[in-house]
């Protein structure tokens, strides 16, 4: 039941972390939309900011487990399917949170500020881009994989904030296609 009421709260938060912002978020509202009392949250976190940084753990763990994990093989044959896995993934993921990616929620928001988060964004954000330095250093050198992994990671972000704008995966969905198309035509050879 402990545990129960702990996830509540974060599953709570991170919805309306990402529908409203962090900041605009009280917790009040979290208290309220959980069912649970103040002391219950304060029990599981001492302060907002530390139920920020489990509900940023939660999305981590969600993308390295679930998302991330389609980036780690090594083997060369499958990486057109590989990626195609990892885009589908990533496209039902957000069709099934249309207020966009919660950490560029958060650095949009907090900007220079949040530099309290910024350690656990970032590692997220590289660990995105390793996934796409992965697919492409199949097909190119490293340091081009590099470079059109960084783009190809700010390209998608876009696209997630077009589609929390618009209500339309078709960006993404191309952008994808774009990454796969990548995937395949540069070669090494």
């Amino acid at each position: 039941m402990e545990s129960a009421n702990r996830q509540e709260i974060i599953n709570v938060a991170t919805t309306l972390f990402r529908k409203k912002g962090y900041t605009a978020t009280s917790i009040g509202e979290i208290v309220n939309a959980s069912g649970l009392t103040k002391g219950a949250l304060y029990y599981y976190f001492s302060s907002k900011e530390e139920l920020a940084f489990a509900v940023i753990k939660q999305v981590k763990e969600y993308f390295d487990n679930e998302i991330f994990v389609l980036a780690q093989s090594t083997n060369s044959a499958d990486v057109v399917q590989r990626a195609e896995q990892f885009n589908a993934k990533v496209e039902v993921f957000f069709s099934a949170h249309t207020d966009g990616c919660l950490l560029a929620n958060l650095t949009l928001e907090l900007g220079a500020s949040y530099e309290v988060f910024k350690n656990e964004i970032l590692d997220y954000f590289q660990k995105w881009e390793q996934c796409y330095c992965a697919f492409f250093s199949n097909t190119c050198p490293k340091e081009d994989a590099k470079i059109l992994a960084a783009d190809a990671l700010a390209s998608v972000q876009g696209c997630i904030l077009m589609y929390r704008a618009s209500g339309d995966l078709a960006m993404l969905k191309r952008q994808h296609q774009n990454i796969v198309r990548m995937c395949s035509k540069n070669s090494k050879n």
